[in-house]
This record gives C-alpha cells, structure tokens and sequence, in this order.
C-alpha cells in the first residue's frame, strides 16, 4: 500500500507541475484512491466566489479539444498519457472527422493560492451549423476562452464567437494556441486581435496545447479573469436547462445550470414551459465522467435525472424550479430554425420499419431535427427531415450508419422559400404566405404572386492575393458586397449577402479550393429577399419525375436543365425503350438528352421483296416497345443507388454544382473533327468555343491533334484587365503560328469565356482567369499542362516557349508593328516646333532659370507620385516584415515597389541634372566650347533617362510581375 501511495504522490506532484502544491498534491491523492464512480461528490461548500464558468470557443480546428484535454490533465481529472484524445468529443464521428459536433460540459477542481476553486468547463462546436450550441453554452457562463490559431490567425467563426460573446457581456480571455508550429506567427495574430477586437496584446496568451505550453497561466487568467456568477443560494430554485440528451435506461437527462437556490435528489420540480411535475431521482456532475451528487448549489452545472420520457419535455431554455416555489423563468433561447431540408427514405421498404426506429432513437439525442413524414411514387415511404446545416445532415447520415446500421437515401437538400400567393377566395381563408421546403408542393406560377429566398449575411476572411477570384465566386453565386475592411497587410474581411440555397451545396468546397484552404466562412440568417423563383422539374417520356425536381433562381434555369440532363442520361442505363430526359419549366423546354434503346435487327430475315415489308417490320417493333412504358420506378431508384454511392446526397452531384456533365452528341468521326477544325482555324487564328464546342472538339476521343485553350473572362462586367491583355498576347502566338512555315493541324488554339462555357470551368474546377491549358492528344491533361503564368508571365515569347515544351512545336513570334509612339513624337515636336516659330521674334523665356528649375520640380514630383499607381500610400521607401522590421531586399510584390521606387527617383534625378546643364548653357556666357559640351551632355541625359521613365511606366501598366 505504501508503494502504491509512493507512485501515485509522484504522478501527481508530476502533474502538478509547480513547486507551490502541496495541498493540491493531497487532494489528488485523496481523488485517485477513491477513484470508484459508484462514491459521490459534494462541492456544496465550495463557495461562490471561488467558482468560474467559462466556455472554450474558436475556429474549426484551432484547438479547443486538445486545450480541454491539457485542462483536464492539469487539474487531476484525468491522468497523464492516458493515450486518448479529444475526451470530451464522445461520438465516433466527432473523433473520425476531428471537430466537435456536440457541446460537453466538465467540472474541475484546480487549487489556486491555497484555495479549491471549481471550474465549470463547456468545449463548445466551432463549425457555423452548430452555432446554435455555442450560443446556449455561453448563457451559463460569465466567461469564455477566445483561442486563436498561431498560424492561421482570426477566421470567420472566431469573429463570430466574439462577437456572440461580447453581445452576452462575458469576459473574455484571448489564447494564441499551436506557438509551437513551424510558421505561428503569434505577433502577427496578436496584431489582428488588436486591429479587430481592439485586444491589448499584454492580455493575449500564448500556449501550445499540444506540448502542453503555457496551460497554468491560462488557468490563472480564468481564475483571476473571470467573475464568479452572480447568484443567490437562500433564494427558491431556478435552474435553467441549456442541453439535454437521451440515455436508453434513465430517459432524458438535462444539464441545467442553477441561477438561484439548490436542489437536492427526491426534491419535486416543475418546468416553466410545460408544466410537468417530475421528482428528481438523480444529480451529478461531469468530471468529466459522471459522479453521483446528492445536491446542487447556486452556482454550479450539473445534471438532473428526473424520469422524463422524452428529451422533447425537457426544452431547451426552459426554468426548473421548486413545485411549491413558483418563480419567474429564465430568460430563454430562440428555438433553432432548421436551414437545409432533405428528403429520407429506405433502401427497400422492407427496412422501413429499421430506418424510422434509427430516426426517432437519433432524434432524441439531437433535438435541432425537425421530422415529417413523406413519401415518393417512386421511393415510398420516408421523412422530410430539416437540418441547421448541409454538415448537420451529414453527420446525421453517418449517425444512422454507424450507430443504427440504417442505409438511408438522402434527397437533395433544399431550402425553405416564403411564396406570396394571389389574393383568391380561398387563400384569404388559409393565408396568402406559404412556406414551402419541398419542390413537390411548389405552387402553379398563375397563383403566386410573388417569392421570397432566405438570404445570409456570409463573412470571409482571406489573403489578399486571393480577392478576385473569391469576389468572382460570390458574384457568380448572386451575392453583394456589403463591407470590406483589411485586417492586417496580408489579410481582408470581406461582408456579402448571398443566397442561402447558393451556398448550402459546395461554397465553402469550392472557396477552399480558389483560395489554398487559406479562407474561411461563416454566416449568419438575415431573414427573406424577393426573388424570382421557378420550379424546374425532369420529364422522363413526359412523365414528371418529382423526386428531380428543383427550386432555382430564373437567371440559372437553362444552366441547371441543361447539366441536370445530360449528368441523368450518363447516369440511366439504356432501356430496350428509347428515353428523352427533358428539363421543363413553366410548361417551356430548356433541355433534351435522349437515351437511345435497345434494337434487335427485325428485317435481317429479310433478303429481298417489296419495301412495305420492311417498314411494317420496324412499325411492329415501335408498337411493341411502346407498350412497356417509362419504367420510372426502376429507372429513378438506379439513379438515387448510383449517385448514393458516390456523394450520400441523392441528386446533390446532380444539381448543377458537382456536375461533370459530358457531350453524348455522336456521328463527328475524328477525320471530320480535324476537318472541322481546320477550316475554323484558317478563318480565325483562335476558335471560339462554349461548352458544347469544348465537348466536341476537345473533350471527345479519340484525337490525333493538340489544343492550347485560353480560359478568360473578357465580359465588361468582370472587369478583368490582365484578362484583355492575355488575350492579346494569345492571339498573336496564334497568329504567328498560322502564318508560319510549320504550320499544320497538329495543334490548334481556342478560348473559352466563362460567360459562354461556365459550364467548361465547373468541370475542371476553374475558379480564376486567365489559365492556359494543354490538352494532348492522348490522355488528360497534367499539372505541367497548366501554364504557371505567376512565374513566367503570359507575354507571347512565354507562351510560345511553353507551347514547345508541352508539343514540341516551336513559334517564333511575329509582333504587328506599332507605329504609335513614334506617331506621338512627331506630333509632340511638331507642335513645340509650331509654338516656337510662332514664338521666333520674343524667346526670352527660353532663358527664365526660375522657370525651368520650377518645371523641373514639378516633373520630378509628379514621376515620383506615380508610385501611387501601386501603392496608394504613396511610394514605399523602405520594406516592412511581417514582424514590423524593417527590410531593404525582400522576394515579394512589395519589395519590387521598394526598388521601383529607388530606380525612378535616381532617373528623375538624372533627368533634372540634363536640365541644370541645359539652363547653365543657355545663360550665354562663358567659353562657347564648354557651353555646347553642356548643352550636348545635358540634352543626352534629358532624352535617355527620360525614355529611361517612360518605359518603365508603359510597363506599368501591364501589371507585376514585368517582363
């Protein structure tokens, strides 16, 4: 026994890791030797001003687990090395996916100063669908941990955190977590915290969580920090119940926070909004395992067990409180809004009965599902289920997996549109606002007089060199900018309002791949916009197909038919009936796809005879596959298995934005291609294609020649300059390529603009412009075959040299002679030699020194200030790091304006001392020989250095890098 006691005083004192613990020491002790789960815990006298209650909150993946998991560690709630991770995320598919989904409360005990103080702990989500958690947790708290990635620095949901903080007036303790990292920067986020929150940097933490770096003094800022809760224990019970889940044996169990009063078990509660008597069986508290407690104290976070039946009776933001004392409720919560809708339905009926049990076990556990019953002609029976989030959905799906064995098919997700209908006899009785999250129930257009889409207020935060291919994403999914606010050097905050159903598919994919994984978003619902919707739905033979039908804005009607058809006729397998797959809205045809059949060779018998014979043997045949119908059954339930397999989400890879849709057009032999091809190329040096161009001609196979594609952006509206000048460049490669001696039909040149083939830039997951592109003549094109135009520029000579390294095919560039400068020349001496002649009789003041010394000034002045041009701070003298030093030799953009700006100060100075010499020779006195020897000497370095400057800011004017 004595070594026992031996081992577990080292391990503690160990833990401790501090030379003032002895107190501390001999309460973990006392702690590990009655380790039995069965005792009980009464932290009843502990008083209120050595209790704290605080939430972790933060950005996705910045740490908040891995801090609570060192917190834990640190105060003797569980051991050292214990070999897991995340202890409080306890689901599977919180440890597989590594976030937190569901918010875990902790009580610690840490011994400050001599003293036990109690430490409430919630690790809170950090994803924005679970935002709703966040915001109950922080309602028992009067404090929270603000934890900030070392590397990445502020994010969207850090910004929102904080502010959802600040708005509860809770005190907040700012922690710069992972310093340990090769690339933290923590001067560098302490500064954004200062720039954005105004956060003193002296009150800024810096730990790193996972060596376990700096958790004492976070423990001490939260004890010193924050204040203990403002609460009354000789006041009537008041509790107020901010999560509750499920347990199997004891029914629901809220975790309440106690405001007033205590409670003690066998104590009659009763709940403010449902006014149910229970008797209270069993409290405890998370430690984070659960311990046994007899009573609760104002104050504290505990968990009641009282035989609720269902987790539906104990509603969030409801007051407990003594049945014999009624009180006033607690200020509650808004109730979360479903977001996303998607329709749930079983494999095979036969599992029905499995699917609905799985859906109503989970359903108690996750109280922010909203559940409805459905059903499909083609699917059955199901439920239309309403989610915070497409990732709610997700983990919802993969709850039903893993936890239930369930096999779910998930419709598309949608959402919730607010539809104003006519003024009819029967819509004054039943109401002229509908809210409709099905396209099913989608009213007739004669009926509706106008429609309303929930819209969002995202926040992105990025780098700055990645700002014009984020604004073009959110431009191209209907948002507007509302703010812009530059966060540091690097970093900007970008405000839009956007569409809620353009964003719930793949925005957030897609803005991690235009930007590295650099940005981050988040958004919060501002409420319904007028919009002009439309259903769009999918004829099979005619018949309309519900289950495929969609609710989108009229301006992408045509866009999603189009690709809705042509990913359905790659997905249905062909029948031994011919099949059109048709895109209909408001009874008009936007698209077609026929799927051909099946065909056995009926006249084959045939060996001669009159032609009528024939043609009744191909009309019997007509006449007997049209007998055997659509199949829509079948055919629908092959595709919902299909594209199941593939994304979880029925038709989500469907609808547009995940679309890989393919041109099925056949009959063009490869000899016809190039033919075609040819002839385009011998009118116009470069092709024109949009998407269907771009299927048939470069997509298609088998091909025997090469294609240089320029994908651009040359529509006024996206205001893309490096855009028109690409393609001037591009035109002339092609041009000299046409009218060289090896020209042939081994290589061709085409565009792409995206607002003829936007199409063409989803499928190869363009989100930039202009790219340059290689497609050879067998296989897909590599990462070589992408041009780097940031590192060798797009000049003609760069990409002819490009075009020999990929084809082998070498360009010797022929630019069209410019005769505009020289045009400027001789116009500008012309009219300085008509003012002097004019001038001939009176040209004093040629001599003026004052007046050419002022001119001088005011030309070396005004070249300077063309810095500003690139720096609207004017011209940068010198180079500032990250860190604030300073730096005379950098790699980047901004040390090129730092010698830019060196090299056209030392031209203006040159260019002044050509004009001192011109004056000082004009004064006409002195040797005649030494005057001309200043006149020439002047006049050689006014026009060298001058054309010196003027070169430098023509090329200017085609942007970084310069050629």
């Amino acid at each position: 026994m004595s070594n026992l006691i031996k081992n577990l005083a080292f391990t503690c004192i160990k833990f401790s890791r501090t030379n003032t613990t002895t107190s501390k020491t001999n309460f973990l002790l006392k702690r590990a030797y009655n380790s039995d789960l069965s005792g009980t815990a009464d932290f009843t006298q502990i008083p209120i001003e050595r209790i704290r209650n605080f939430s972790i909150i933060a950005h996705v993946d910045h740490g908040k687990s891995t801090l609570a998991d060192r917190l834990l560690e640190f105060t003797g709630a569980i051991t050292e090395n214990t070999g897991q991770s995340q202890i409080l995320d306890k689901l599977q598919v919180e440890k597989e996916r590594g976030i937190t989904v569901k918010a875990q409360s902790v009580s610690l005990l840490y011994n400050y100063r001599g003293e036990d103080f109690l430490l409430n702990l919630i690790d809170t989500p950090g994803h924005v669908d679970f935002s709703s958690e966040v915001s109950r947790s922080l309602s028992a708290c009067q404090g929270v941990v603000l934890l900030v990635d070392a590397n990445d620095g502020v994010q969207a949901q850090t910004v929102a955190n904080f502010y959802l903080a600040f708005g509860k007036d809770l005190v907040i303790v700012p922690v710069i977590n992972k310093i340990d990292l090769k690339n933290a920067d923590p001067v560098r986020v302490t500064n954004q915290l200062q720039s954005l929150f105004d956060i003193e940097p002296r009150e800024v933490l810096r730990i790193s969580a996972k060596l376990g770096t700096g958790i004492e003094p976070v423990i001490q800022a939260i004890i010193d920090r924050i204040p203990p809760p403002k609460v009354n224990r000789e006041a009537p019970l008041r509790a107020l119940i901010f999560d509750s889940w499920y347990d199997k044996y004891r029914g629901a169990l809220s975790l309440i926070y106690i405001q007033d009063g205590a409670v003690n078990v066998g104590d009659e509660i009763r709940t403010c909004y449902t006014k149910k008597t229970y008797a209270v069986r069993t409290l405890s508290l998370l430690r984070p395992q659960e311990v046994a407690a007899k009573k609760l104290v104002a104050g504290q976070i505990g968990l009641v067990g009282c035989n609720m039946r269902s987790s539906r009776e104990a509603v969030i933001g409801d007051t407990i409180y003594n049945s014999a004392n009624p009180v006033e409720p607690l200020e509650g919560f808004e109730p979360s809004r479903p977001m996303v809708f998607a329709g749930v339905y079983p494999m095979d009926q036969s599992q029905h009965t499995n699917l609905r049990s799985a859906i109503e076990k989970l359903t108690l556990n996750d109280s922010a599902v909203t559940v409805d019953i459905d059903s499909s002609p083609a699917l059955g029976q199901g439920w239309r289920l309403g989610f915070l989030g497409l990732l709610h959905l997700e983990v919802f799906s993969q709850r039903l997996q893993q936890e239930y064995g369930a096999e779910p098919l998930l419709t598309a997700p949608s959402v919730t549109y607010k539809i104003r209908l006519k003024p009819t006899k029967q819509t004054l009785k039943s109401g002229q606002e509908i809210f409709v999250n099905n396209p099913a129930l989608f009213p007739d257009p004669t009926q509706i007089e106008e429609g309303f889409e929930p819209m969002v207020n995202g926040t992105i935060i990025t780098p700055d060199k990645y700002l014009g291919p984020i604004m073009s994403l959110c431009m191209e999914r209907r948002g507007v900018q509302k703010n812009s606010t530059n966060i540091d050097n690097d970093r900007i905050m970008l405000q839009y309002e956007l569409p809620l159903c353009e964003i719930i598919i793949d925005f957030h994919d897609s803005l991690k791949t235009i930007s590295s994984g650099y940005a981050s978003f988040d958004y919060e619902d501002i409420g319904y916009q007028s919009s002009n919707l439309l259903k769009l739905g999918i004829l099979l033979n005619g018949v309309v197909v519900e289950e495929l039908s969609s609710i989108v804005h009229v301006t992408k009607a045509r866009t999603m038919g189009r690709r809705m058809v042509l990913k359905l006729k790659e997905i249905i397998p062909r029948q031994m009936i011919h099949i059109a797959v048709q895109a209909v809205s408001n009874g008009k045809i936007l698209a077609r796809e026929d799927i051909k059949a099946y065909r056995k060779d009926v006249t084959a018998k045939l060996y001669g005879g009159d032609v009528t014979r024939r043609m009744k043997l191909l009309a019997q045949q007509a006449a007997d596959n049209s007998e055997g119908g659509v199949g829509k059954s079948g055919i629908l339930r092959h595709v919902t298995k299909t594209v199941h397999v593939d994304s979880l989400l029925l038709i989500s890879c469907v609808l547009v934005y995940h679309v890989d849709g393919q041109s099925r057009k056949q009959g063009l032999s490869l000899a016809e291609r190039v033919q075609q091809l040819t002839d385009m190329s011998n009118k116009k040096a470069v092709l024109r294609l949009n998407g269907n161009k771009f299927r048939e001609y470069i997509k298609a196979a088998p091909r025997s020649y090469s294609v240089i594609v320029m994908f651009t952006a040359m529509a006024a509206q996206r205001q893309c300059m490096v855009c028109r000048h690409a393609s001037d460049e591009f035109t002339i490669v092609a041009n000299s390529f046409r009218y060289s001696q090896g020209y042939s039909n081994k290589l061709f040149f085409a565009v792409v603009d995206f607002d003829e083939g936007s199409d063409v830039f989803q499928m190869l997951r363009l989100n930039t412009a202009p790219v340059f592109m290689h497609f050879p003549p067998k296989g897909k094109p590599k990462t070589a075959d992408t041009m780097d135009i940031s590192r060798i520029g797009f000049s003609a000579e760069a990409i002819a040299k490009w075009i020999a390294e990929r084809t082998d095919i070498q360009i010797r560039v022929f630019r069209p002679p410019n005769y505009s400068g020289t045009l400027a020349l001789v116009v500008l001496f012309a009219l300085v030699a008509g003012f002097l002649y004019l001038r001939r009789n009176n040209l004093d003041f040629l001599y003026n020194k004052t007046m050419w010394g002022m001119g001088s000034l005011f030309f070396c002045f005004a070249m300077v200030s063309g810095q500003m041009w690139n720096h609207i701070r004017g011209p940068p003298f010198v180079h500032k790091g990250q860190n604030g030093q300073i730096m005379y030799v950098h790699g980047s953009s901004q040390g090129q304006f730092v010698v830019e700006t060196y090299i056209v100060m030392v031209l203006n100075g040159a260019v002044v001392l050509g004009m001192i010499l011109l004056t000082e020779a004009a004064r006409g006195k002195g040797d005649p020989k030494k005057r001309k020897i200043l006149a020439v000497l002047g006049l050689v370095l006014l026009s060298v250095f001058f054309s010196l400057l003027l070169s430098v800011f023509r090329t200017k004017t085609q942007g970084y890098p310069y050629r």
